[in-house]
């Protein structure tokens, strides 16, 4: 096992000149993992301790072959992808495929592929996906639960809109999971992210979820905006993470709706409604002194974002949506952050904001307890 974690660390730096090592050694992981495979079948009946160390076997072959995915030039990641979509299938199907720690590395080796192979991961999508629902539904496991989540994201970006005919169950599997009481604190925020994920791979076609999507952000948002300064880090954490995840969301819904064209699309209206909400949430989780520096990045590009889309719209919406305060604790914390990329958002926020007549001085004081 020791020599295998080594294996794995080495086989990430193999330098140009000696890329064939990384071809030879997937075929020989690949034949050993397939051994582990027939020795699941045999060692079923030999007791838990006997399942137990073939399937920590499997889990470092699977943590390998990723590995080398990652390493691979994409037309030998194709030659290879065959195999080990046969791995991952079997795994699952046999006796060690329940071990939660054998899935998490089966799945992460199908993330792998994913992005190796990107958009012709499409022909293996349908195969994958019966054992990423089952992934999803495991919540008392929030590592594997997670992996899908991740997955399902990296299936998104790869494929774009080929994603369509995958949409309905990968949706229903996320929005069913989220509202899982079950379901561990930390799979949510990703679940969220993942719906941007979606969103904007399949751009306007992501109308069909999303007033389902919006329903599941507005009550994530709610409890999202609670203010923990003065609580610990744990609880800190686990708040910005879920901020995270909302602000990422409604960037990804805005996105979508708008469309690519430069004018934005009819759709983009359907979000109009939702806009008194997110802006109330942006301006409530900006009053917290302890946000992160990635919420004050991704709340600054999204209020900007608003505002190019809508432009005056905002300033004679009711009730009013683009109000000072607003305006101001946003521009403040993103100009006050020690991020480079977020002082740059700050400048264009600031330049959409006169493009609509509001010219703001920056605040010597912000008056929240945070200190930039």
């Amino acid at each position: 096992m020791t020599a295998y974690e080594a294996l794995m660390q080495a086989l990430q730096f193999v330098p140009l000149d000696c890329y064939n090592v990384l071809t030879e050694a997937t075929k020989m992981i690949l034949e050993r993992l397939q051994s582990t495979v027939q020795q699941a079948a045999l060692v079923a009946s030999q007791g838990r301790e006997a399942v137990m160390t073939v399937a920590e076997i499997q889990s470092s072959l699977c943590a390998l072959i990723a590995t080398i995915a990652r390493c691979l030039k994409k037309d030998d990641a194709k030659l290879v992808a065959p195999q080990i979509m046969q791995m991952v299938l079997a795994i699952f199907e046999s006796g060690t495929g329940t071990e939660n720690a054998v899935q998490e590395d089966a799945l992460m080796m199908l993330s792998a592929l994913t992005d190796a192979l990107d958009a012709d991961f499409n022909q293996y999508v349908a195969h994958a996906k019966p054992y990423i629902q089952a992934g999803m539904k495991n919540v008392s496991h929030y590592e594997v639960c997670n992996c899908c989540v991740g997955l399902i994201g990296d299936i998104a970006r790869s494929l774009g809109a080929n994603f369509v005919p995958f949409g309905d169950d990968f949706m229903t599997s996320l929005l069913t999971t989220l509202q899982d009481p079950n379901v561990e604190q930390s799979v949510k925020p990703n679940i969220l992210s993942c719906f941007s994920d979606v969103a904007m791979a399949i751009g306007p076609e992501f109308l069909k979820y999303f007033t389902h999507v919006m329903e599941a952000l507005k009550a994530a948002s709610v409890s999202a905006a609670e203010n923990v300064q003065d609580q610990d880090y744990d609880v800190i954490d686990h708040m910005n993470e879920l901020r995270e995840g909302c602000l990422t969301a409604y960037t990804g819904c805005l996105a979508a709706l708008k469309g690519e064209d430069k004018a934005p699309s009819q759709n983009v209206t359907h979000i109009m409604a939702h806009i008194p909400h997110i802006m109330g949430f942006v301006e409530r989780i900006f009053q917290d002194g302890e946000l992160s520096e990635e919420n004050i990045k991704t709340g600054a590009g999204l209020v900007g974002d608003i505002i190019d889309v809508f432009g005056a719209q905002l300033l004679q919406a009711t009730p009013a949506v683009l109000t000072e305060p607003l305006c101001r604790s946003v521009l403040d914390r993103a100009e006050k952050a020690d991020d480079k990329e977020a002082t740059r958002l700050a400048r264009w926020l600031r330049k959409k904001l006169a493009g609509i007549g509001i010219n703001l001085t920056p605040l010597q004081n912000p008056g929240f307890g945070y200190q930039g």
